[in-house]
């Protein structure tokens, strides 16, 4: 299991289980960069100071970390707000390759 030490804040749903990377690895991980730049927080962050390594990973492996308090963050029009929301979606899929950019026919490759 990685630690917190090891990026543990941006590990995909598929290494975690299986110790998987790929491409698809940097595409979530932009997407967390891409939240935590507009939010200030670490979306799977338990926010305090003994994180929980195993509850993080759980955290991760919902995929559940967006909220309509974030979304305020992510621009100053509702159409600005609707966009970032959606790149972060597109790059956060639990399914690496419905990941914005991972190549797969049947992803949505554009905004």
């Amino acid at each position: 299991m990685p630690s917190i030490q090891h990026g543990l804040l941006y590990c995909t749903p598929e290494f975690i289980e299986e110790g998987v990377t790929g491409p698809e690895t940097d595409l979530w991980s932009l997407g967390l960069i891409i939240y935590y730049m507009l939010t200030g927080k670490h979306a799977f962050s338990l926010h305090d100071e003994k994180e929980d390594v195993e509850q993080i990973c759980l955290n991760i492996m919902s995929g559940d970390f967006l909220n309509d308090e974030d979304m305020k963050k992510f621009g100053d029009t509702d159409e600005e707000r609707e966009m970032v929301f959606d790149l972060i979606i597109k790059l956060t899929q639990m399914l690496p390759r419905m990941r914005l950019g991972s190549g797969a026919e049947d992803t949505p490759q554009s905004m």
